[in-house]
């Protein structure tokens, strides 16, 4: 893609939920909403936008920078590991914030924050994050571990990581920072348009 707007799937993966922030709680799906507070403490994210991109075990697991991004910081929570399934989405609250994860912030060009969750899940024993070797899930962690950078960069469509199987990415966009084109259950593939930047 020519336009450095363009905001790209990090990954190939089934939509199964987005929408605007709104009173500090986003869904896991349809009806099951949870608090961004719990999920990723002290974010700025009220008013903004999420979507959430579940792996199924037999989509490509490598995951990509969606946009030229700036990382501001990485934090490993550890948590359990249930599987990410629809069942399980529907029927079990909280599981975003239930399971281990990694959380990495970063800024766009515009200076607007971008989070991307990457939730750990049943079989999915190891996650990757290519800028920090330091993260080593499905560890003995049983504190959260935080990482901050001064010139850390990922331009669009690079590969900052892999699960070892399916799970979920959650991606969260700052208030104004971007526009999507996606619907509910699309299956998206890694580099496919589903918005740009404001």
């Amino acid at each position: 893609h020519e336009d450095e707007d363009v905001l790209c799937s990090p990954s190939d993966g089934l939509i199964t939920e987005y929408g605007n922030i709104e009173n500090k709680t986003a869904y896991q799906i349809k009806g099951k909403s949870y608090s961004i507070d719990e999920l990723i403490p002290g974010n700025k994210l009220e008013g903004g936008f999420f979507v959430n991109i579940y792996l199924s075990p037999k989509d490509y697991h490598r995951y990509h920078s969606p946009l030229d991004l700036k990382i501001i910081s990485a934090t490993h929570i550890p948590g359990k590991l249930y599987p990410v399934n629809m069942p399980l989405l529907r029927n079990m609250p909280n599981l975003f914030i239930e399971n281990e994860r990694v959380i990495i912030q970063a800024e766009d060009k515009n200076g607007k924050t971008h989070i991307l969750v990457l939730v750990g899940a049943l079989n999915v024993g190891k996650m990757t994050v290519s800028f920090e070797p330091s993260i080593q899930t499905n560890s003995d962690i049983t504190t959260p571990q935080h990482y901050e950078y001064q010139d850390t960069y990922l331009k669009r469509g690079e590969e900052f990581g892999y699960f070892m199987m399916g799970s979920t990415i959650l991606t969260f966009a700052q208030k104004g920072a971007t526009t999507h084109q996606i619907a509910l259950n699309q299956k998206s593939r890694f580099a496919q348009v589903v918005g740009y930047l404001r």
